[in-house]
């Protein structure tokens, strides 16, 4: 599963379509060729930052690479501006599983809350 793919990992590279803009923000809804946009680039994005508070871990590695031979490579940071079943997809029968993985990871970021008064331990 999904879930269980991304706990085994340290860290996410995304391809981009193309560099960002300079001075454009570098947060994951940002990055060219529409990963922002796609639910289930999104629930992978959720998915790294949801691992990364479990973990206790004060950012989630979400790396993006662009040009020629991944001349570009920065990391860039999460945001929840939309919530992954709100994205595109290309067959709508995919949004039961996002959802139920969306709801998987936002029942733990909201136990955490209830357990420590906080998403995250930073420092």
């Amino acid at each position: 599963s999904l879930r269980g793919y991304i706990t085994l990992c340290d860290a996410i590279l995304v391809p981009a379509a193309s560099e960002p803009k300079k001075g454009a923000s570098h947060t994951v809804d940002m990055v060219p060729g529409g990963y922002g946009e796609r639910a289930w680039t999104r629930l992978e994005a959720m998915s790294m930052y949801a691992v990364s508070v479990l973990k206790q871990i004060e950012a989630p590695e979400i790396w993006v690479t662009a040009g020629d031979g991944g001349s570009f490579l920065e990391k860039f940071d999460y945001v929840m501006k939309h919530l992954p079943s709100t994205g595109e997809v290309f067959d709508k029968k995919d949004l039961e599983y996002i959802k139920g993985h969306e709801e998987a990871f936002m029942k733990q970021i909201e136990g955490s809350v209830r357990r420590n008064g906080y998403i995250a331990k930073h420092g």
